[in-house]
């Protein structure tokens, strides 16, 4: 009984780090199709490695978000099995 209530809190844990690599995962999602404030709209010398790096660091968020969104799903839905039933 001790163990289906631990069982059960690192389960909602786990939910509860899902939702929120989701909600990051969106963030980056959007931020992909804004423009950095430091480049003006009518701004034409855009250095463009400022440019690879902030697109290469959000697109390197957006994929860990979504690995931590892979792995908590994994563990939310086959953890509690492996945890009640053991090391058989």
């Amino acid at each position: 009984q001790i163990r289906e209530k631990e069982v059960k809190v690192f389960t909602d844990n786990f939910a509860v780090l899902s939702t929120q690599a989701a909600f990051l995962a969106g963030l980056g999602f959007s931020a992909l199709s804004m423009l950095p404030y430091w480049v003006k709209k009518d701004q034409q010398d855009v250095s463009i490695g400022e440019l690879n790096v902030f697109y290469g660091l959000v697109s390197f968020s957006i994929g860990c978000n979504i690995l931590t969104m892979a792995i908590s799903s994994w563990s939310m839905i086959f953890g509690p099995q492996l945890a009640i039933r053991g090391s058989d």
